[in-house]
């Protein structure tokens, strides 16, 4: 995911996917945090008040666009 448009769009699509199941997507996570996210590991620093809902759509996200090349570059 080094391209910045790829990026934007899988970001784009997981804070759509997060909103269609009508959660906030920049409400802070409450409870546990799970410890990789997107697959990258989380900072031990953050607490789970300051990472944003919408992270935790992001690897369903990039599934998406995998899947659906030619429909996912128009988003």
């Amino acid at each position: 995911m080094d391209d910045p448009h790829e990026q934007a769009r899988i970001i784009r699509i997981a804070r759509a996917m997060c909103r269609s199941r009508r959660l906030d997507p920049d409400q802070p996570l409450e409870g546990s945090v799970p410890a990789v996210i997107g697959g990258r590991p989380l900072v031990d620093s953050l607490t789970s008040n300051e990472i944003p809902t919408w992270l935790l759509f992001v690897s369903e996200a990039k599934k998406f666009v995998a899947a659906n090349q030619d429909s996912a570059a128009q988003l």
